[in-house]
């Protein structure tokens, strides 16, 4: 009965020995994937740490670099401007200079008329006395004729004068008209509207390239004659880069329909009626600068308007 006994706890402790073996290798197994598991999550926490630190360095070298960059697109502006003013202080000089010209040739004029009046004078004179004496009367029609011949030559002398003093009237206004702004008076800015609106619909980017108020001011009435016109302006204005166009610059897509071309046609002739330089140029030449202060501009449509500082 003992040994009985004895047989059956035996065989009861073997099994829970087997069992208990069993749940101690399952423990050990999931003792191992919880390491595991720790260790992939501290690498992961620290490889995902180093990246944050590389990604804010790199944003601090891009915002450094994007800050130089800027720095010295401003200095080039400004060398650009003392450039321009420099440019206008010699031409103010030339049309001072040119003035200083024609009123020296208006006194030549004056000199000569004067010289003329005196001349006929003396004529008058020589011929008083030919008629109060027939005496000496080859000697006095040799003066008289040499006395008309100064006439002539004062008469001359004024012409040349007169002729010097209009050349240097003509070089005064042309280098005042380079000197004026352009300008639309209401009367063009109404003819523009009325060329330009039978394309109403048409889609134009319009870049507008320096910051001087002669700029700002021809490139207002311009989009503001669009607008009217019922044409899609997008317009952004250039930062910096001020003297890189010249004029007005009108490009076309390459792929662009007839409709398009006819528009960018109608608009260059309405430009240029209301006595603006400008002209068609090669679309892909076209580049918006790195820096703009985007209002509208898209880059999207297909034709391309650049407006830069008067050529």
């Amino acid at each position: 009965m003992e040994r009985g006994e004895i047989g059956g706890l035996t065989s009861n402790v073997e099994r829970l020995q087997g069992s208990t073996q069993v749940w101690n290798s399952w423990y050990l197994r999931f003792v191992f994937v919880a390491v595991v598991l720790t260790a992939a999550t501290f690498v992961s926490q620290y490889v995902a740490t180093k990246r944050s630190r590389e990604l804010a360095d790199a944003e601090s070298l891009l915002s450094s670099a994007k800050d130089r960059a800027l720095a010295t697109q401003l200095k080039d502006r400004d060398v650009q401007i003392s450039d321009l003013n420099r440019e206008s202080d010699s031409l103010r000089l030339a049309v001072a200079d040119a003035n200083a010209r024609a009123a020296s040739a208006e006194a030549l004029v004056a000199s000569a008329n004067a010289a003329s009046k005196s001349a006929v004078a003396k004529v008058s004179e020589a011929e008083a006395r030919i008629a109060e004496a027939q005496r000496g009367a080859a000697e006095a029609s040799a003066k008289a004729e040499q006395f008309r011949l100064d006439i002539a030559q004062a008469n001359e002398r004024a012409a040349s004068a007169n002729l010097t003093a209009e050349k240097e009237r003509i070089a005064r206004l042309q280098l005042e008209a380079r000197l004026a702004d352009r300008i639309l008076t209401s009367g063009q800015q109404t003819e523009m509207t009325e060329r330009l609106r039978p394309l109403a619909g048409t889609v134009v980017d319009v870049m507008t390239w320096g910051d001087t108020s002669e700029v700002q001011m021809i490139s207002s009435l311009i989009l503001s004659s669009l607008a009217k016109a019922g044409w899609i302006v997008q317009p952004a204005q250039a930062v910096g880069g001020g003297a890189a166009v010249r004029g007005i610059l009108v490009g076309i897509r390459a792929d662009a329909n007839e409709n398009t071309i006819r528009a960018s046609r109608a608009l260059i002739s309405a430009l240029q009626a209301a006595g603006l330089d400008a002209g068609p140029w090669a679309f892909d030449q076209l580049q918006s600068p790195g820096a703009t202060m985007n209002r509208g501009y898209k880059g999207d449509a297909p034709i391309r308007m650049f407006i830069g500082s008067k050529l």
